[in-house]
């Protein structure tokens, strides 16, 4: 094992709680920068072949569920292992796991444990099975197997016999055997920690092989187990669907089916092995003529009669329900949020007035706020008809560009037999694009009349999110698959295969720039928004409400979406425009938080505040700060807020600013405008010989921080760490002084 090969799976560890060493990952990558020390200790195990005995013991914790807690049943079991034995089995699982897919040890129909998407193309499968039988009219058999505590009851003997049949070199088996001979679980207790009990079968939990050694377990029993034919979908053969230890076997018949789970269920025993009758359930109908009907021959597993779904029943199949008239859509998960609500556009509308209320915002508000992710100042409530949009357009898109070749296949065929029953005819693939593009001119317009499938859902789902994102489908003639191509500005993105996992993401980034551009597009609600959403930190509050109080949270969401009463602002009102303080011509934000002249005392204090904090975040040992220095032989008027001599003899001029958010291009007229000022004390300093440099701090009096101030303080030698909090404190402390002006403005009680 490299150094390289064992450093970067370090890296991609993350911290949990440690086994009996005590020991986290992250001592590791501290004590142990590029893994040169623990490579050489596993080169070692390799070359011993055996392994510390103190990986083999692990400490269990119980943990209650629901329940009575007298029956063990109820406790769920977390064994903590040694770190350093997890490292290196997370690195031969990685090993094993590679080499069995460059080699095909595993099937392709098992998803459990691999880096795919399972759970959704599995369901897609079945969802396709009992669509393509209906629409065609064809027979169809089918029964979900659980085997009972599989995890657990594997025969040591039974793993490792299946490694060798799987041709795992012999060298690794006897490693693996070493680790698993001899292995103990100690376990927590109310009267303290029981003695080492010996672990005689199952895959050790929480160890990173536990994974690719069920794998390659269950595979000698798919493989031997499953002999009869299966269905036959858009011309592919379909026996069964495995994740992990959900099975689903599937048929042409209630023969054929009956024949795979007798096999099944005794090659099983073999093993070690049994199902549990009470979760298994079977699916079968047939035709006769047009005429469908539910077959109610008995399945048997392990000589127990088990389930047989009828008519609107469903079985719970990886978190989808499915049935034969069973609505095979997700918006079953949505009625049950919804409750007493009619569709997902009430839940929207319910979602966008509650985040109303909890912004403090008033009716009048512009929704788009509420959609905007906390870090760009919004609620992070989602649009759900858009989201909904966003994840049917990608999960069409991931069938397509599917590794596994019968997803693939069968999302292609499915995709093409939809577009048929639309233009009457067999499409070209490129007519499948635009199928999924929404078009609805010629052949398109007409009404295909057919079943409800997933490519007619991401067909509707184009047509309503192409009001909010640019995008379309293209078919690449050349590498015969498809492509997905998203317009954004100024640089389009096109979607390969091969990054399909990308296309939710972009489409909810695009998702979240229209809100944006919407919102920012607003004469009056949407001057501060560009300005706001350019930092997290001037939104840091949202989550957590850090450094900040209840009546800043009341006051600065009204305020950067223009909507607090004063009186220029305030609509259908015929009352004065003139500001209530200093008679200027229109009272609005921007006047009374920086120009209103009663209120300049408050304004200076801000500021100081702002100046205070950055000038105690600046070492001692950097160099030497000067607030408000005049530079004799220039004009008095050119007194800066700081100069920072550094120990180099390097000066550095800064001056502090607070500018309304009023667009972009707001802040960067204040920054240009200190240095255009101060440029004059630089220039003289250069004509003595000496380094010199000016910049600004600015920040919004809405609490925005300028993304340019960051280089500013890495050049005053503020820490990273220190200035990620200075950063908050500063936009809170910002906010609560424009509070105070505000409400001080208004009602004439004294805030500071």
């Amino acid at each position: 094992m490299s150094p390289e090969e064992v450093w970067d799976k370090l890296r991609s560890l993350k911290n949990s709680a440690p086994g009996p060493d005590g020991i986290f990952y992250s001592n590791f990558k501290s004590r142990d920068p590029g893994a040169h020390v623990l490579s050489s200790f596993f080169n070692k195990v390799l070359d011993l072949s055996t392994v510390p005995s103190s990986w083999k013991e692990a400490k269990v914790v119980l943990i209650p569920k629901p329940g009575d807690p007298l029956d063990i049943s109820n406790w769920r079991p977390v064994s903590l292992l040694n770190t350093g034995g997890k490292v290196f089995s997370s690195v031969l699982a990685a090993r094993i796991s590679s080499w069995a897919n460059i080699n095909s040890r595993l099937s392709p129909f098992q998803k459990g444990f691999r880096e795919n998407d399972g759970c959704s193309e599995h369901n897609f499968l079945l969802e396709q099975a009992i669509t393509g039988a209906k629409r065609h009219h064809l027979d169809l058999s089918m029964a979900w197997l659980d085997l009972e505590n599989v995890f657990g009851s594997v025969p040591h003997r039974f793993i490792l016999e299946a490694l060798g049949h799987a041709g795992v070199p012999l060298s690794t088996v006897s490693l693996i055997s070493a680790l698993y001979t001899g292995s103990t679980s100690t376990i927590r207790t109310s009267a303290g920690w029981t003695g080492p009990i010996p672990m005689r079968a199952g895959v050790r939990q929480g160890c990173p092989l536990s994974a690719i050694l069920f794998n390659l377990s269950l595979e000698q029993v798919l493989r031997t187990g499953i002999s009869a034919p299966g269905f036959r979908l858009y011309g592919q053969e379909v026996k069964c669907l495995a994740y992990a230890d959900d099975l689903l076997l599937l048929g042409q018949s209630p023969v054929d089916l009956l024949d795979n789970i007798d096999s099944i269920c005794n090659v099983a025993a073999l093993a070690g092995l049994r199902f549990k009758p009470s979760k298994c359930a079977s699916l079968s109908f047939n035709y006769t003529g047009n005429k469908r009907s539910i077959d109610d021959a008995p399945f048997l597993v392990a000589g127990t009669h088990i389930r047989n779904i009828q008519g609107q029943e469903a079985y719970k199949y990886l978190g989808v329900r499915v049935g034969l008239n069973y609505r095979q859509d997700n918006t079953e998960f949505f009625q049950g949020i919804t409750r007493d609500k009619r569709d997902v556009a009430d839940l929207d509308k319910t979602l966008i007035s509650t985040g109303k209320r909890i912004l403090n915002l008033p009716t009048r508000a512009n929704v788009n706020l509420v959609h905007l992710p906390c870090n760009k100042g919004g609620a992070a409530l989602p649009h759900f008809r858009a989201l909904l949009d966003v994840h049917s357009i990608s999960h069409a898109f991931r069938l397509l560009a599917s590794d596994d070749h019968l997803t693939s296949d069968v999302a292609f065929a499915g995709l093409q037999s939809a577009v048929r029953k639309k233009i009457l005819r067999d499409p070209t693939p490129s007519e499948c694009a635009e199928f999924l593009n929404g078009n609805k001119a010629g052949d398109f317009a007409r009404d295909s009349g057919d079943l409800s499938t997933q490519w007619s859902r991401a067909r509707q789902a184009a047509d309503r999110l192409s009001k909010y994102v640019k995008f379309s489908w293209t078919y690449n003639e050349e590498l015969g698959c498809f492509h997905f191509n998203i317009f954004r500005s100024p640089n389009p993105v096109c979607v390969v295969p091969s990054t399909a996992g990308l296309v939710a993401r972009l489409l909810r980034d695009d998702l979240e720039s229209f809100y944006i551009k919407q919102l920012s597009g607003l004469v009056d609600q949407g001057k501060t928004v560009e300005v706001f959403s350019q930092h997290p930190a001037s939104n840091h509050f949202l989550q957590a409400g850090d450094f900040t109080r209840f009546c800043d949270w009341n006051f600065i969401h009204r305020a950067r979406l223009g909507c607090l009463q004063l009186n220029a602002t305030m609509r259908f009102s015929k009352r004065n425009p003139k500001c209530r303080k200093c008679g200027y011509v229109r009272e609005t934000i921007p006047h009374v938080l920086n120009h209103c002249k009663p209120h300049s005392d408050a304004w200076k204090r801000r500021h100081d505040a702002i100046q205070n904090r950055v000038a105690r975040a600046i070492p001692s040992s950097f160099g030497s700060v000067s607030i408000n220095k005049k530079f004799p032989g220039i004009a008095q008027t050119l007194i800066p807020d700081m100069v920072l001599t550094k120990k180099s003899g390097e000066v550095f001029v800064i001056d502090f600013t607070v500018a309304f958010e009023d667009r972009l291009t707001s802040f960067a007229k204040a920054r240009q405008g200190k240095i255009d000022k101060y440029l004059p004390i630089v220039e003289h300093l250069r004509r003595e010989g000496k380094v010199a440099h000016v910049d600004a701090i600015v920040v919004g009096s809405l609490g925005s921080w300028d993304p340019s101030n960051d280089a500013a303080l890495a050049q005053m030698g503020v820490s990273k760490k220190y200035a990620k909090l200075m950063r908050k404190l500063i936009c809170s402390d910002t906010i609560r002084w424009s509070r105070d002006i505000y409400i001080q403005h208004l009602t004439d009680k004294k805030q500071y």
